[in-house]
């Protein structure tokens, strides 16, 4: 059992939850880890003696807390204490908008460790003022969270930013669908709504079906005058048609050979949406994402772009090595063993 000791009070909530379990769920706990520990472990020991006296289980290990930690968040977890930087006078600032049913917002984790941009998630759409890239993401609950939008004041807002020609509007799955002229749900999939009209920023519609598919997909996207080759997954139930330009083709799917539309984009691509997740993961595209962004800011500094994947599994790997050297290892192995 893990106790999280940066929030306060950890020997109390690990008492109280080992006394509250019942005999048979008591009998499954083999020992305490706290974790997020800040400080001197010596003033720590009078606490873990306690703990052990009163529960009669061991402490396993103490784990400290890392600053600046980039691992992957739990889905929804998080979000609300993302720190929010001021962004450099040359600086990018991504804004994404915090729906109360965000799905899959870890698209956005290859944004974080990016030099010379700040990424914000935002509730109120007055923070929009100054951002050169707006994010709908992806969504639980498409219609609900496109009611809510335009109940907040983002509907009007997202449509004179891009009126005014201010930065890129871009919609992520259920922000793709978003964008477009009007969200249909015939069969009652996700809500009672029936049918809510869309931010009519890209000419499309989009039918949500009672059946959700899921790709592993590989497309090329035509972005800013180049075909690049992104891969990512589709999760999604519905289908999105009309007359707007396809943002990419999907050239395979679940490694089988295809030819499929993706997304939608306007004609001078300051507005598109696209329903593979994790196409920020791909280094060509986000960098290509990043430097048009920069162009329209004039600013022509093009700072490195980091590799997703290997920065994302060094921090991974970095975070490993701090647990195994805090715990008893030997004796978490031996209670484990078969």
């Amino acid at each position: 059992m893990a106790g999280d000791i940066d929030r306060g009070g950890v020997f109390a909530a690990l008492v109280g939850t080992i006394e509250l379990l019942t005999p048979s769920e008591r009998a499954r706990i083999q020992g305490f880890i706290i974790n997020k520990f800040r400080g001197d472990i010596e003033l720590l020991k009078p606490g873990l003696s306690f703990l052990t006296e009163r529960t009669r289980l061991p402490v396993l290990g103490v784990v400290p807390h890392i600053s600046n930690l980039l691992l992957p968040d739990e889905d929804g977890v998080g979000l609300q204490t993302r720190s929010i930087k001021q962004p450099k006078p040359d600086g990018l600032r991504i804004v994404v908008v915090r729906l109360p049913r965000i799905s899959n917002f870890t698209d956005f984790d290859p944004f974080r460790s990016q030099d010379g941009l700040t990424l914000d998630f935002i509730e109120d759409p007055s923070r929009i003022d100054g951002a050169d890239c707006v994010i709908i993401p992806g969504s639980k609950n498409t219609l609900e969270d496109l009611r809510w939008l335009n109940n907040r004041g983002f509907g009007s807002r997202l449509k004179a930013f891009q009126s005014k020609a201010e930065g890129m509007l871009v919609g992520i799955c259920g922000g793709l669908q978003m964008l477009g002229q009007a969200v249909s749900d015939p069969h009652g999939v996700e809500s009672g709504l029936g049918k809510v009209d869309g931010l009519g920023l890209l000419d499309v519609k989009t039918i949500l079906s009672a059946q959700k598919m899921t790709f592993q997909v590989q497309a090329e996207a035509a972005f800013d005058g180049e075909s690049i080759s992104v891969k990512g997954y589709e999760i999604h139930a519905g289908e999105t048609s009309g007359q707007a330009s396809p943002f990419a083709m999907i050239s395979r799917r679940n490694n089988k050979a295809v030819a499929i539309r993706d997304g939608a984009a306007s004609k001078d691509g300051a507005v598109w949406g696209t329903y593979i997740h994790g196409i920020f993961d791909s280094d060509d595209f986000r960098f290509a994402f990043l430097n048009k962004l920069r162009r329209a800011k004039g600013n022509q500094n093009t700072p490195a772009c980091r590799p997703f994947a290997q920065t994302n599994e060094a921090a991974i790997a970095a975070f490993a090595q701090t647990v195994r050297e805090s715990l008893d290892m030997e004796r978490i192995m031996e209670m484990i063993a078969p």
